[in-house]
């Protein structure tokens, strides 16, 4: 594996990090190409489920995306996209229920966290997008614009 070193920590026997050269490659071409890093946003936050949970809490669960958080402002929100409001601690594990579930997003089918960041990181900001989503039993389409992904307190430097 060929990367670019990031840190190499003193404190714990010299351990090296290092980003992967495809993953520096395609953040220098968009360096060179914006000035900056540009990262797709639909201002929802969520996890992965399954009929498993549905089993659980003995209601029927269509698998997908759970949609737990939409910030506001974000393009989800202005779409209409639910969030949860129902904390629920299952099994150890805090879910916040009650929200829509993403089931495809332009197409393709959403089924695990993976799923979801993987073709948001294929969007492109201004970009207009189907997503597929299930409330209260029924699937429905909404429309929303692709916006950039706001800065957050974690990405600045100390």
């Amino acid at each position: 594996m060929i990367g670019l070193n990031t840190l190499i920590s003193e404190d714990a026997q010299s351990i090296g990090f290092a980003v992967p050269i495809n993953a520096a490659k395609s953040v220098l071409r968009e360096l060179r190409e914006n000035g900056r890093i540009v990262r797709p946003w639909l201002g929802m936050q969520g996890r992965a489920i399954d009929g498993k949970l549905g089993a659980i809490v003995r209601v029927p669960v269509t698998p997908g995306y759970l949609v737990e958080i939409v910030f506001d402002g974000s393009p989800a929100e202005l779409a209409g996209v639910h969030g949860g409001n129902l904390s629920v601690v299952i099994q150890g594990e805090e879910y916040l229920l009650g929200g829509d579930i993403v089931t495809a997003i332009q197409g393709s089918p959403i089924r695990t966290h993976q799923d979801y960041i993987a073709k948001v990181k294929t969007l492109k900001t201004g970009q207009r997008v189907k997503i597929t989503l299930v409330r209260d039993g029924q699937s429905r389409d909404v429309t929303l614009t692709v916006a950039e992904r706001p800065r957050l307190p974690s990405d600045l430097a100390d």
